[in-house]
């Protein structure tokens, strides 16, 4: 019996020294990752390390006990045999069976370390691209795997445990373990005296995938697509402006979340957001909220670095598309898993943060079986088109799009108003069971979307992501602040994705680890409400610096007519092409790499302007040289190419958004 309590507790008490051990090498990695230490993010330093300490120990331990039952359990086996292998090979008879047991022992137990350790290493501690410290932590692995071989075969070579020896591996293990304990609690303990005591109140963040503002009935959409959405923003406060900095998920999220473009953060198409941004969560969890997401597009996954900052991510998809199978997760569903997580939330008596994402009504265009007949006006029908070879949406149906032998315009758009029409359900439930939970009306809730869809325009149909039209950059923008003691009001001012960030952080009372580009939306409501400097609402001042009209261009902000932080910056890079465009309220200037070259558009006659046209407007040359200055300078190659780690933030510093 001792003989079995001593190699069980060695084991244990090695696999969690070992545990401990890496997760302190890996936590010290991933906070130096994320740079907290640089952006005064303390709690956030040492709450990660501390968890992934918490997490290290744990898994240590319980990888250390599988090996201590894998050893008594192999050596009885091994005993069992060792006369048959003595008999079968004569030359093993030269060896010692204790060398023989141990062997066969170690080599299974160093298996199971590596592969078991190789996964958790991947899976949650290491980004998702293969960077010269992917490379390093994996060899490093290895070769520790290989040296546990050598080790676990020398201790199970060990003729006795009740000898000097055995009790000097006893003594060992117990130090070990204590040791592994008292640094894991003594890591929690103090990341648990850090955290900060937070007056704020709950934030709210909702977002639709793939809404085009313009198919919304709150936006002037003739069908009734929203109803309850419209019900909704008749209590806050509607942008009719408010444009998306890019036409792909993960690129606009990077966005939403870091209140910087995707020329700060370097995340184009549908790439993992670099470590080094600090986000929107990690800044609030930081100052003390409570932190959850429910997401359901299959890009905002677990690895893709959202996940950070909150201490609760669920991006479980129980549904998949209809043509390619991606996993994803429809409206009520979603709905379902942000009340049931929201309900254990306020149990923390905490401040809450929730960001909930809705997949509707990204392709293919599937709503409920209910809704699919809401909107099919024969009238609607349309022309016929083909259907593409190819995900792209030029000149036809993306390949992925189709639905069935269904190949009429009008029928494809009535399906994707149809899809809005059930979100649209979906949220007003969200909303219902918030209002019942007590959590709506105090709260600051901020509503928007990604990105649009092309409907057509310029032969673009049902897809997003390689042009920077409207359709594809006009996103809704609603707010509601329990503060605001004015009625509804719809603003005619620019607004961007990345206002969402100091919007929030304003509220929550949180000095930003960044200085932003953005506005405080709650401000510039206000100050479009009062007029620019005195200024009724609507009323012009005539004409601005420059020979802008001052109710064109004019920041409300700050009254400087052509600062460019008051118009809208949109980039994509597909197809080995860098797009990037600079978008007043009557003015679009556009830049293409391959062509090197910009072009006036008039997003109103959605068309671009002829030359005359062009240089007699007085927006074309002040835009033009400020997409200039905004655009990335590096777009004649891979602008994903960009510096990384501590070399981003002297980035960041040359740019004015760090001091």
């Amino acid at each position: 019996m001792r003989l079995l309590l001593t190699t069980f507790w060695f084991f244990l008490a090695a696999g969690l020294f070992v545990g401990t051990l890496a997760a302190l090498v890996l936590g010290w990695n991933f906070v130096e990752a994320n740079l907290y230490g640089d952006y005064g993010l303390r709690f956030l330093y040492w709450d990660s390390l501390a968890e992934r300490v918490q997490s290290g120990t744990l898994w240590g331990g319980v990888l250390g006990a599988a090996c201590g039952v894998l050893a008594l359990v192999g050596r009885f086996l091994a005993a069992r045999f060792v006369s048959w292998i003595d008999e079968a090979v004569v030359a093993w008879r030269v060896v010692s069976r204790s060398r023989w047991i141990a062997l066969c022992l170690a080599i299974p137990a160093a298996v199971v370390l590596l592969v078991v350790g190789l996964r958790i290493l991947n899976e949650h501690f290491i980004p998702w691209d293969y960077t010269k410290r992917y490379w390093v932590l994996n060899g490093g692995w290895i070769v520790a795997s290989i040296v546990s071989t050598f080790v676990l075969y020398n201790l199970l070579r060990l003729p006795k445990y009740d000898g000097r020896e055995g009790r000097r591996g006893v003594v060992l293990a117990t130090v070990l373990a204590a040791l592994s304990v008292v640094v894991t609690v003594g890591f929690s303990a103090y990341a648990a005296s850090q955290r900060p005591v937070s007056n704020g109140r709950h934030v709210l963040l909702l977002t639709v995938d793939t809404q085009r503002a313009d198919h919304l009935s709150c936006y002037g959409y003739p069908r009734e697509t929203s109803p309850k959405l419209d019900a909704l923003a008749s209590t806050g406060t509607l942008f009719e402006n408010a444009y998306s900095h890019a036409p792909v998920t993960s690129s606009s999220f990077s966005c939403i979340h870091t209140g910087l473009r995707p020329r700060e953060t370097g995340t184009y198409g549908n790439d993992p957001i670099r470590l080094s941004m600090p986000t929107l969560s990690e800044q609030l969890r930081n100052a003390g909220y409570y932190t959850g997401a429910i997401v359901s597009n299959f890009v905002l996954q677990r690895g893709k670095n959202y996940e950070y900052g909150f201490d609760h991510y669920d991006d479980r998809m129980d549904s998949r598309e209809l043509v390619r199978k991606t996993p994803e997760r429809i409206g009520g569903s979603t709905t379902t898993s942000a009340l049931k997580w929201m309900r254990g939330a306020l149990e923390q008596e905490r401040p809450v943060f929730l960001w909930v994402h809705y997949q509707d009504p990204h392709g293919p265009y599937t709503p409920p079986r209910e809704y699919q007949d809401d909107f099919l006006e024969g009238e609607q029908r349309g022309r016929k088109l083909r259907v593409n070879d190819s995900v792209k949406g030029q000149g036809g149906i993306p390949s992925y799009q189709e639905l069935g032998a269904y190949r009429e315009f009008g029928y494809y758009v009535s399906q994707y108003d149809s899809e809005i029409r059930y979100f649209d359900d979906s949220i007003d439930s969200l909303v219902r069971g918030l209002k019942q939970l007590g959590v709506w009306d105090d709260a600051l809730v901020v509503f928007s979307s990604d990105h649009g869809e092309g409907m057509g325009e310029h032969d673009y149909y049902f897809a997003h992501g390689d042009y920077l039209w409207p359709g594809q950059t006009h996103v809704p923008l609603i707010v509601w602040d329990p503060d605001r003691k004015t009625d509804a009001e719809r603003v005619a001012e620019v607004a961007k994705s990345s206002d969402i960030v100091p919007t929030v952080l304003g509220f929550a009372g949180v000095d930003p680890a960044l200085e932003l580009p953005g506005v405080d939306l709650r401000k510039l409501a206000a100050e479009a409400g009062e007029g620019a400097n005195g200024v009724p609402a609507g009323e012009s001042t005539g004409e601005g610096q420059n020979g802008i009209p001052a109710d064109e261009s004019t920041d409300s902000t700050s009254g400087a007519a052509t600062d460019p932080t008051r118009w809208s910056l949109s980039e994509t890079f597909v197809t080995d092409n860098y797009k990037a465009a600079i978008r007043s309220r009557d003015l679009m200037v556009f830049y293409d790499a391959f062509n090197e070259d910009y072009r006036a558009y008039d997003p109103r006659e959605g068309r671009f302007l002829s030359s005359t046209e062009t240089f007699e407007n007085p927006n074309f040359e002040p835009m033009k040289e400020a997409l200039d200055q905004l655009r990335n300078r590096s777009a004649s190659r891979d602008p994903r190419g960009t510096a990384k780690g501590r070399q981003e933030i002297e980035v960041l510093k040359s740019l004015g958004y760090v001091n």
